[in-house]
């Protein structure tokens, strides 16, 4: 393998690290929360889901989801049943378990899309389920969820997700030999990276732009955008 087939290969790790922020610390402040003696019921539910959501380890992911699980019907509280399948489905994908990981994602949507009061849920786990078939080789069903994602995303303000998920569609395109989509999708995801000074993204951007660049032959314009995305990422570490 070249020296540009390694770098490639390294970018090509899309950015579904974004999309499913891990704060360690940030979950170490949150377990002190729980020795209060007075959090409500929904404030506790909402303890459990934020640990599930930044805690790094796989394992804790699992346990603070699978405890928010428990907790969430004991309160028949659908809003977070939904939200704790999908938490323990992040942790399946995590530990590398997609089967588990799909089917317990799919329970999360199956209930969120049942109630026109939890649609505003399905965002999020459409592109969890595509993150997995992603990971799965599966681009097709990748791509149908992560469409399903992205239609959702158009009709609100959440720039950054919008600009990933338009980003990881790039790459479920590139995956499959299409690069004119791929290349649609990174040049309208860039400018939404740029206008929230997104740098990280744009890396991730250039670097996949030039995947797009190296299969279709023209490897000197892939190793230039190669080492344009590498500029950006070495000072951010």
């Amino acid at each position: 393998m070249t020296s540009l087939q390694k770098i490639a290969c390294m970018l090509s790790l899309v950015a579904t690290f974004f999309a499913q922020a891990q704060n360690q610390v940030k979950a170490d402040s949150l377990k002190s929360v729980l020795e209060e003696t007075n959090l409500s019921t929904n404030q506790e539910l909402e303890v459990y889901y934020q640990l599930s959501t930044f805690s790094s380890s796989p394992e804790d992911k699992m346990a603070y989801g699978e405890t928010l699980l428990r907790l969430a019907e004991k309160a028949n509280n659908p809003a977070f049943i939904s939200k704790a399948h999908c938490k323990i489905g992040i942790a399946y994908r995590f530990k590398g378990d997609l089967d588990a990981a799909l089917e317990s994602l799919f329970r999360s949507a199956d209930l969120a899309d049942n109630q026109d009061s939890l649609k505003y849920l399905l965002g999020e786990v459409y592109a969890e389920i595509s993150t997995c078939y992603t990971q799965n080789g599966d681009s097709e069903n990748a791509l149908l969820y992560g469409s399903k994602n992205i239609a959702l995303l158009r009709q609100t303000n959440k720039k950054q997700e919008l600009a990933l998920s338009l980003l990881n569609a790039g790459y479920d395109y590139y995956l499959i030999g299409n690069y004119d989509s791929a290349m649609a999708y990174y040049n309208e995801s860039e400018p939404i990276l740029q206008d929230i000074g997104m740098d990280l993204g744009i890396a991730y951007i250039i670097g996949n732009r030039a995947l797009v660049f190296w299969k279709n032959g023209d490897s000197e314009q892939a190793k230039s955008e190669l080492f344009k995305a590498i500029d950006i990422l070495e000072p951010l570490g």
